[in-house]
């Protein structure tokens, strides 16, 4: 597994080097130098673009785990590409263009589990992404405004065979 974090830190097999501002311009080379790479977790990273992605699609064939956690902004149509992924997390991923999410990554054959925590998903792009892909069993969605409320006796399903893991916050009517 390889980890790279924006705040100093860039960790492989347990080393440690120091870096500074990384950017989704260091994805190409991780991308051309590992080959064998089965899991990738980018911590911070401002922009993870297509060509980035896209370098992680052609070099590295066993990839089966990405986690862009706490980035700003990346590429939903190029994560569409990476078909052997089987988890994929965004957790606390900015700027998230859902209908490209919805549109894309429904279609990757393999995805069994998906994290978007701590993002502003709406509980009908759950609901799209849950029962439109044929893959995805396991959704992590913590600390998602849109889907933590809920009232007492409202019908928060969702599609059978599916887990799917929230907070909930549940409010009495008086």
């Amino acid at each position: 597994m390889l980890i790279v974090c924006s705040k100093l830190r860039f960790h492989a097999e347990g080393s440690r080097l120091d870096h500074q501002g990384i950017s989704g311009n260091a994805i190409k080379p991780i991308a051309i130098c590992c080959l064998n790479l089965r899991k990738l977790r980018l911590l911070g990273i401002r922009d993870v673009d297509g060509d980035a992605i896209n370098a992680l699609v052609k070099h590295c064939m066993n990839l089966i785990e990405i986690g862009f956690m706490d980035c700003h902004n990346i590429d939903e149509a190029a994560l569409g590409n990476v078909v052997t992924l089987r988890f994929l997390s965004i957790a606390g991923t900015t700027r998230m263009n859902w209908g490209l999410v919805s549109q894309y990554w429904t279609k990757l054959p393999n995805l069994k589990g998906l994290d978007i925590s701590r993002t502003n998903v709406t509980r009908s792009i759950v609901w799209m992404l849950l029962s439109s892909s044929t893959s995805l069993k396991v959704l992590c969605a913590l600390h998602c405004p849109a889907l933590e409320e809920c009232d007492r006796g409202s019908n928060n399903y969702y599609p059978r065979g599916k887990l799917v893991i929230v907070f909930l916050r549940i409010f009495a009517k008086s």
